[in-house]
């Protein structure tokens, strides 16, 4: 029996997931595999930096706060000075309301937090992917 092809979107479901637990990195992919064309995962904030800088064309970005080598404020930052439409979605296992203001105020577009909801996180991933369609 013949696989069914699947229709890719229109626009650009590349997801790069900057988080340094593996265990959370295998999570987003179990959740994310089927609604991004592509899922590229980045250790730290600096290997974030320099996977968007390099690989480039990202329609969503989501970034763990808290890393090792850079955390996810400063990553977003240079981002956002890279690509000032980059669409960066906050991840934390802070649900405090001055928390998610911060990392709005930051320049994150949005704020998920941990332990990751299934249905949050795809809402947010085609809430944002959405916006980027013709």
């Amino acid at each position: 029996m013949e696989e069914p092809i699947k229709e890719k979107a229109i626009g650009n479901r590349r997801i790069l997931v900057a988080e340094d637990d593996k265990i959370n990195q295998r999570l987003f992919f179990y959740l994310l595999k089927d609604v991004a064309d592509e899922l590229i995962f980045a250790d730290d904030g600096a290997e974030a930096i320099k996977r968007y800088t390099e690989d480039g064309n990202f329609g969503l970005v989501l970034m763990d706060i808290k890393m090792p080598v850079m955390d996810g404020y400063e990553a977003t930052r240079k981002i956002l000075g890279h690509d000032p439409a980059a669409k960066v979605v906050a991840l934390s296992a802070y649900a405090f309301e001055h928390e998610k203001n911060k990392a709005l105020d930051e320049g994150f577009v949005d704020y998920i937090t941990k332990p990751v909801q299934r249905e949050k996180l795809l809402e947010t991933v085609e809430k944002y992917f959405e916006e980027s369609q013709p």
